[in-house]
């Protein structure tokens, strides 16, 4: 009898792993489907872009720089002795607000990438951009070069690229880019240098960049100057200022690194392609340089002294973002400033004096001191005059560049006061001018702006030496729009 019981149990054993054994090679065989299936419509989405190129090219002339807005204004410097004269509180309710829409995720390539274990003749091959070194896997021993920028090479260029020897440089980048936090633009810069560094002529360069910017999700177009110099068009989801560009399916391609009034374009769009976001919602990770100490103090608190330093690659970076708006509304452009996270070595830098500083403080008398530091430790500078055109600053670049405006003070304020009190706070603007307001936990007088059921204190980083809840003499709340912030 034992003898049969235990003879049943081993043939119950015996059949469920059987059938587990079965149902791990069913989903084996599924998965090995599923990825065969993606690699195959990447491939034929591949095969089918590259005949188009063929049959795609026209000549189109470039459509008009849109000029970004000159919005400076020299504040006015009111009396020490007006400025405590609180006058009665000024409530006044803001009826044109814009609120901020959080950035969607990144593009991926349409199907996983396939990487090729161990190739012969892949190398890793070292490049460097804003100061930051990295390396991807090349397949040194073939190379890559474009001989001209006529349909039938670039089509041929194409299916060469889109073989499985460059999967493993592709993986390589998308890596980066999501390793680094890299934002689409920083990507893009990224993928040219990196292409320079593994090919031998700038044409040969823009096409390996332009194959693995598209392969990465992006959307862009491909044209060539009266040089024969091939230019890669990204698409662009926002108006650059500044910039001529062209317009396919309704969409804005700027030129990278190239001008041209007229060019060659071969239109053709790629599967689930996704134009560029110029919203920087994440840390860009960056190598560290720092630069010189800078003393920065406050007039009126004068415990509130702070050395600060910054990232000098993060400067470089900001120095060549296009300048930009969301849906062609310039007032957007701040609050995409403003949005932008501080570098963490820029927070290392400032934030421990701030906290030293204001430990005993309460929330108004915290906001008060920043609030004076930002008006009182800085040289206000026309942008035309020091830049020769209007120059938005990110937060950092105010705290290393000798001068700045109302725009800058009011962008630094807003990401001091969100990071170091977690309060909501509003950029504020009125004709030829920017301030902030303040979402203060507790009540505080002064003057104020309602946004629906919330009260916004008015905070101005450039209006003299002002405390908070007070507004700069000729600037009328009743004109204000409110621009909310993250």
């Amino acid at each position: 009898m034992k003898r049969y019981v235990l003879l049943t149990v081993v043939l119950c054993i015996t059949s469920l792993l059987n059938a587990q054994s079965d149902a791990f090679k069913a989903y084996a065989e599924f998965k090995e489907s599923m990825f065969n299936e993606y690699n195959g419509f990447r491939e034929k989405a591949n095969r089918l872009y590259a005949e188009e190129l063929k049959n795609s090219y026209g000549k189109y002339k470039a459509l008009p720089a849109i000029p970004e807005p000159d919005d400076d204004l020299l504040p006015i410097v009111i009396d020490e002795e007006k400025l405590n004269e609180m006058n009665e509180d000024r409530v006044i309710t803001i009826d044109e607000m814009l609120l901020w829409e959080k950035p969607l995720p990144q593009p991926l390539p349409i199907s996983p990438i396939d990487e090729v274990p161990y190739p012969y003749g892949e190398e890793n091959v070292p490049f460097e951009f804003y100061g930051t070194e990295a390396s991807v896997r090349f397949n040194v021993s073939q190379g890559f070069s474009l001989e001209t920028c006529d349909a039938n090479c670039i089509s041929a260029a194409w299916n060469r690229l889109s073989s499985c020897v460059y999967n493993n440089t592709l993986a390589d980048c998308i890596a980066i880019r999501d390793t680094l936090q890299l934002c689409d633009w920083a990507y893009l810069n990224m993928l040219f240098a990196m292409a320079e560094a593994c090919t031998r002529d700038k044409n040969s360069a823009t096409m390996l960049a332009a194959y693995l910017y598209c392969q990465s999700g992006y959307q862009m177009r491909l044209g060539h100057d009266e040089n024969d110099e091939l230019v890669l068009l990204y698409g662009s989801q926002h108006t650059i200022y500044d910039n001529s560009y062209f317009s396919f399916d309704g969409v804005m391609f700027y030129p990278f690194n190239a001008e041209g009034k007229e060019l060659g374009v071969y239109d053709v769009s790629y599967p689930n392609e996704t134009p560029m976001s110029l919203l920087l919602s994440k840390e860009q990770k960056l190598a560290v340089a720092m630069s010189e100490p800078r003393i920065l103090a406050s007039s009126r608190y004068p415990e509130l002294i702070v050395s600060s330093c910054v990232n000098r690659n993060m400067i470089d970076f900001y120095a060549s973002y296009p300048s930009s708006c969301i849906n062609g509304n310039f007032m957007t452009r701040w609050a995409m400033y403003a949005n932008a996270p501080m570098d963490a070595s820029a927070r290392a830098s400032i934030y421990p004096a701030f906290a030293a500083a204001l430990s005993d403080c309460n929330e108004l008398e915290g906001v008060e001191r920043l609030l004076n530091w930002v008006q009182t430790a800085f040289k206000y500078g026309y942008d035309n005059e020091v830049w020769g055109d209007d120059r938005a600053f990110f937060p950092e670049e105010t705290l290393i560049y000798p001068f700045s405006d109302c725009e800058d003070r009011a962008i630094l304020f807003s990401r001091l006061v969100r990071d170091l009190y977690d309060l909501d706070v509003a950029l504020i603007f009125y004709p030829n001018h920017l301030a902030t307001a303040v979402k203060f936990s507790c009540d505080v007088p002064g003057d104020c702006i309602m946004v629906g059921e919330e009260r916004f204190v008015v905070c101005d980083p450039t209006n003299g030496s002002s405390p908070v809840g007070k507004t700069m003499i000729g600037k009328d709340n009743s004109e204000a729009i409110a621009i909310m912030l993250e």
